[in-house]
C-alpha cells in the first residue's frame, strides 16, 4: 500500500486515535476496486455505504438539488477520502459521486467494518467522529 495514503487515512478523523494494532485490524478490511471514467460510484439516496479512498484518478462531487438540477460542488483528487457520513451512519450518501477519468479506489466495506466493530467493541471507543457526524447520528438515534 502506497504509504501516503495510508497516512491520509490514518489522519482522517474517524481513525485518528486508534491505537497502531486496531488501525491494522482496519487497513486488513481494505479492497481495492477500479472504475472506468463517466460511472457513478455512489449515487445520492442510494444505499452505497462503503468508505472509499481515490487512489488514482479524477472524480466529481454533484448535490442534487429540486428542479431536476444536480450542479457540480466539487472535484475529488487522489488521496481523498469519500462517502465517510454514509460509512459512520449506514444512511444512504446525500450526493452523487461520479468518475471523470478511470479511477483505481481503495475501500473498506461498511458491513465488514461493522463486524469488526462487534468483534472488537474497543476499537468504537477510540473513533472519533466529525461536527457533521456528530450531529447526524444525534438526530437519527
Amino acid at each position: 500500500m502506497p504509504d501516503d495514503l495510508v497516512r491520509r487515512l490514518r489522519a482522517s478523523t474517524l481513525f485518528s486515535r486508534l491505537s497502531e494494532d486496531e488501525f491494522k485490524s482496519v487497513l486488513g478490511l481494505l479492497r481495492a476496486r477500479t472504475v472506468n471514467e463517466g460511472q457513478i460510484l455512489v449515487l445520492a439516496g442510494a444505499p452505497d455505504t462503503h468508505l472509499y479512498i481515490l487512489r488514482k484518478g479524477r472524480m466529481l462531487i454533484r448535490a442534487p438539488e429540486k428542479g431536476g438540477k444536480d450542479p457540480v460542488i466539487r472535484f475529488v483528487n487522489p488521496g481523498e477520502i469519500l462517502n465517510e457520513l454514509p460509512f459512520v451512519t449506514g444512511h444512504p450518501s446525500e450526493v452523487t459521486i461520479e468518475t471523470v477519468t478511470p479511477v483505481q479506489l481503495w475501500y473498506i466495506p461498511r458491513g465488514e467494518f461493522q463486524q469488526l466493530l462487534e468483534r472488537e467493541g474497543y476499537i468504537r471507543e477510540h473513533l472519533t467522529y466529525t461536527p457533521e457526524e456528530e450531529k447526524y447520528i444525534k438526530q437519527h438515534r
